[in-house]
């Protein structure tokens, strides 16, 4: 009887034995699990951080770029203005030169009718030669600042006046 019981006693000890190996291996295999899991979680938890440094840095740069093009549109604003100004400028000085030119060839020829009068048309106002007594007066001899300068500024543009 008691080899019976030792002899159960032996095959309890054995399947406890057994089933303890097995749980030791189980135990085994589920702490390396763990520690894989733990890794994961570090390598997760690195390539997170790198995600968030990248999108601060993506981030940083587009709010770089969007000033620079805020910076550049006002730029290219501010030159289309100058632009339209110097157009704006350019057309005034080319309308001011072809008055110039106008007005003087109009006052050359008002004065090369005042000198001669012969020359050209007769204006509606001058009386005809012949008309007028004693004829035209001498011209030097009228005391008229504002004509000698703009004779001055007439030969200027046409050399040929006299």
């Amino acid at each position: 009887m008691y080899q019976k019981c030792f002899a159960v006693t032996n095959a309890c000890e054995e399947e406890f034995y057994q089933a303890l190996g097995e749980k030791d291996a189980q135990i085994a295999g589920m702490q390396l699990e763990i520690q894989r899991l733990h890794a994961d979680r570090a390598e997760n938890a690195a390539k997170i951080q790198h995600q968030g440094m990248e999108n601060e840095r993506i981030s940083s740069e587009a709010r770089r770029l969007e000033n620079e093009l805020h910076e550049l549109h006002q730029q290219m604003n501010l030159m289309a203005a100058n632009m339209q100004a110097q157009i704006q400028q350019q057309e005034n000085q080319l309308a001011s030169q072809h008055a110039i030119g106008e007005v003087a060839a109009a006052n050359a020829l008002l004065w090369s009718m005042v000198n001669n009068p012969a020359s050209g048309p007769q204006l509606p106002y001058v009386p005809e030669s012949g008309l007028a007594d004693g004829g035209w007066p001498d011209q030097s001899a009228l005391d008229f600042p504002v004509h000698e300068s703009f004779l001055q500024s007439q030969h200027s543009i046409d050399p040929n006046l006299t």
